[in-house]
């Protein structure tokens, strides 16, 4: 039999905004959470304006663990519907 696995090997987390709110305050928060949150998962963030889409491979070093108590810190500061697609 196969040992139970809590948590497997999942793709990077993707936060989507609008390059409107992509601020240097916005990002030192980030930061911060991201810091307070390290783990192996990659985040990529997607910023989005009409007509145009940049994609954003962020620094290893910012890698996460994607728990249940980092994707609430993240929509806490950036709304429930930067997390996904």
């Amino acid at each position: 039999t196969l040992p139970e696995i809590k948590e497997g090997p999942r793709g990077p987390v993707l936060l989507t905004l609008p390059l409107t709110r992509a601020t240097d305050g916005l990002a030192h928060n980030l930061r911060s959470v991201l810091a307070n949150h390290p783990g192996s998962t990659e985040v990529h963030v997607k910023l989005t304006q009409p007509g145009r889409q940049v994609l954003l491979r962020l620094d290893p070093t910012l890698r996460v663990t994607a728990s249940p108590e980092f994707f609430g810190d993240i929509k806490a500061l950036l709304g429930p519907a930067a997390v996904g697609s």
